[in-house]
């Protein structure tokens, strides 16, 4: 990891646009990468912009490609 500081979690919610119980629920369930020392909560940008683009959805463009390449490798 870079030499980055942690973010709390107003700045988390501006990164991410997601609402701050929205964080906090994912922080607890250990589905958004997060860091706890007593009860405040803590988050790296870097962290938060890897985990948006962990849930990149494919576009048509992307499926349509990956179909053609199938079936040509089967040929």
């Amino acid at each position: 990891m870079t030499n980055e500081r942690p973010v709390n979690i107003k700045e988390a919610k501006i990164i991410t646009g997601l609402s701050l119980i929205t964080l906090y629920r994912g922080a607890a369930a250990g589905t958004i990468p997060s860091y706890k020392r007593g009860s405040r909560v803590f988050f790296f940008e870097s962290e938060l912009l890897a985990w948006i683009k962990s849930g990149k959805r494919k576009s048509q463009f992307e499926i349509d490609t990956a179909v053609d390449a199938a079936i040509a490798s089967h040929k």
